[in-house]
C-alpha cells in the first residue's frame, strides 16, 4: 500500500520544531504560528519526516515535530474528546486553544464545529505508526528508509509511505534494498515526470510500475541471492546508523564508516544486477547515467 503524508491544512500550528530532549514527558518546542516556545506534552508530539530527511539507508533524526490530536486503536484513529484532551493533555490543549481562530478558519470556515481541532483531511491517520518504508515525492535520486518500529509520521504531500501485505522483516528489507539499488532508480527516471533542478516524481504513479523482481524461494541460487541481499541492507542499516552519531564530527571513525557504506552499496548494486540478469553491457549502461 503506498500512502501520502498527513495533511492538516494549517501545518504551521502542528508542524513544531524541536528545541530540546523531553524531560519528564514534557518537552521544548517553537511555533511558528504564535511565533515564540512553548513546553508540551510530548507523547503527543510524533517524529516527523520531510524529504530532506530522507537518504538511501538512513537513520534519520527529524527536528520537526507532530502535534497528533488523536489516539489509534486496532488501526482506527480518533479525534481524542475535549474533556479527555484538557485533562490528560492541559498544555497541548491550550496551545491549540490559542490557535482556534486560525484552526476554525481552515477550509473557508468550514471548520467552526466541535472537531474544530481536526486535521483538514483525515485519510491515512492509522497508517503511520505501522512498520514501513519513506520515499520522498520529488527526488533526484530514488531513496528509502525503513521505518522498522513505526516511530516516525509522514509530512503532507512531501514524503509517501509503503506498507508490504507481509510483516516480515525479510520482505521489508529485501524490497529496501531494490528501492535504493542504482538500478531502479535507473528505471525511474525513464518513466517518471522530470522537475526543475534535476527532480522527478516519485509518488504512487510512478512506484506502483517499478519491477519489484520475485523470488522462487524453491530454488537455492535464487534464495541465496534473496537472503545475501538482506544481509547486506541489514549491514547498510546499521552502518548508518553508526555514522548518524557522529556525522557532524570530522574524524577516522567517520572516513571508515563512509568507505565501508559506499562499499557495501556497490555490492547491493552488483547483487541486484545479478538478481535481473543484466548483462554486462547492461550494467555498464546503468552505472554511466
Amino acid at each position: 500500500r503506498i500512502f501520502v503524508g498527513l495533511q492538516t491544512s494549517a501545518d504551521e500550528v502542528y508542524i513544531l520544531e524541536k528545541h530540546g530532549e523531553p524531560s519528564e514527558s514534557i518537552i521544548k518546542v517553537y511555533s511558528h504560528s504564535l511565533e515564540q516556545e512553548f513546553k508540551l506534552e510530548s507523547a503527543l508530539l510524533k517524529p516527523l519526516l520531510s524529504g530532506k530527511d530522507i537518504e538511501c539507508y538512513g537513520y534519520p533524526i527529524p527536528n520537526q515535530l507532530l502535534l497528533f490530536p488523536y489516539k489509534v486503536t486496532e488501526r482506527k484513529a480518533e479525534l481524542i474528546p475535549p474533556q479527555e484532551f484538557a485533562s490528560a493533555y492541559p498544555r497541548c490543549w491550550e496551545y491549540l486553544l490559542q490557535n482556534r481562530e486560525t484552526l476554525e478558519n481552515r477550509e473557508r470556515g468550514k471548520m467552526r464545529h466541535e472537531r474544530w481541532y481536526a486535521f483538514g483531511r483525515t485519510q491515512n491517520l492509522a497508517l503511520h505508526d505501522q512498520r514501513k518504508m519513506a520515499i520522498p515525492r520529488l527526488v533526484s535520486r530514488l531513496a528509502a528508509v525503513y521505518d522498522r518500529d513505526g516511530g516516525f509520521y509522514l509530512d503532507n504531500v512531501d514524503v509517501g509511505g509503503l506498507i508490504l501485505k507481509g510483516k516480515d522483516d525479510a520482505q521489508y528489507l529485501y524490497v529496501l534494498g531494490l528501492l535504493n539499488s542504482r538500478l531502479l532508480d535507473f528505471y525511474l527516471h525513464r518513466i517518471s515526470a522530470p522537475f526543475r533542478g534535476g527532480f522527478y516524481s516519485a509518488n504512487r504513479q510512478f512506484l506502483e510500475p517499478l519491477p519489484i523482481r520475485h523470488i522462487d524461494f524453491d530454488n537455492p541460487a535464487e534464495k541465496k541471492m534473496h537472503d545475501d541481499l538482506v544481509a547486506l541492507v541489514d549491514k547498510m542499516l546499521e552502518l548508518n546508523k553508526r555514522l548518524a552519531a557522529i556525522r557532524s564530527t570530522p574524524c577516522n571513525e567517520r572516513d571508515e564508516l563512509l568507505r565501508e557504506i559506499n562499499r557495501t552499496d556497490e555490492e547491493i548494486d552488483n547483487l541486484v544486477y545479478d538478481l535481473y540478469g543484466l548483462t554486462e553491457e547492461e550494467r555498464k549502461i546503468v552505472k554511466e547515467s
